[in-house]
């Protein structure tokens, strides 16, 4: 790592509007390629974003930088999606989770006496759908890597810190007071 890339990685977290105008345009013209190699490779900027040289060209484009930063700071880098599944395992569970949805859905008209015990259940299977969604949209490499990084915070904020450092994946258990259950029929049927 040379001089050039730890000058532009302190620019890079430094708060926005904390420097002088004029210091950082002269900072900003000589570090241009380090303060890109930067944002890049501390997953602030993605590499498809080629819009990013001519911004950084004024204060402005260096304080949205800055302030992308700041945004992402407490978000987890991309290499934590190694802990679940993949995405074709999301979209596999994602398809189940709504064709389990449909089934309770469509017994809601004719199950009066279920309809609580549906509802609860339906409601548990949006919620799993929310948090898998926002895991799949994590690993979506369509996304430039802010998305996906935001989508990766959305996910662990959701499940909480404990399922999160454990990388369990059970969000009914850790979303809802209780998981759904399937309702036993046998158990309030009358009895003629």
């Amino acid at each position: 790592m040379d001089a050039s890339f730890i000058l532009a990685t302190l620019l890079l977290t430094a708060p926005p509007q904390q420097q002088s105008e004029a210091k950082v345009a002269a900072w900003v013209s000589v570090l241009k390629p380090s303060l890109l190699a930067a944002a890049i490779a501390d997953e602030v900027l993605d590499e498809r974003e080629f819009v990013m040289p001519d911004v950084l060209t004024g204060e402005q484009g260096i304080q949205w930088l800055q302030g992308r930063w700041q945004d992402l700071r407490d978000a987890p880098r991309l290499g934590e999606l190694a802990r679940w599944p993949d995405r074709g395992t999301l979209c596999e569970m994602l398809s189940l989770n709504r064709t389990m949805r449909s089934a309770f859905a469509a017994r809601l008209p004719i199950d009066a006496i279920f309809e609580d015990d549906l509802r609860a259940a339906i409601s548990d299977l949006d919620c799993e759908y929310s948090v898998l969604d926002s895991l799949r949209d994590s690993q979506a490499e369509a996304f430039y890597v802010h998305v996906r990084r935001d989508s990766l915070r959305s996910f662990r904020d959701r499940i909480g810190p404990a399922a999160w450092s454990a990388g369990e994946l059970s969000c009914a258990r850790h979303l809802a007071p209780e998981p759904a259950v399937m309702p036993d029929l046998r158990k309030r049927l009358p009895v003629r």
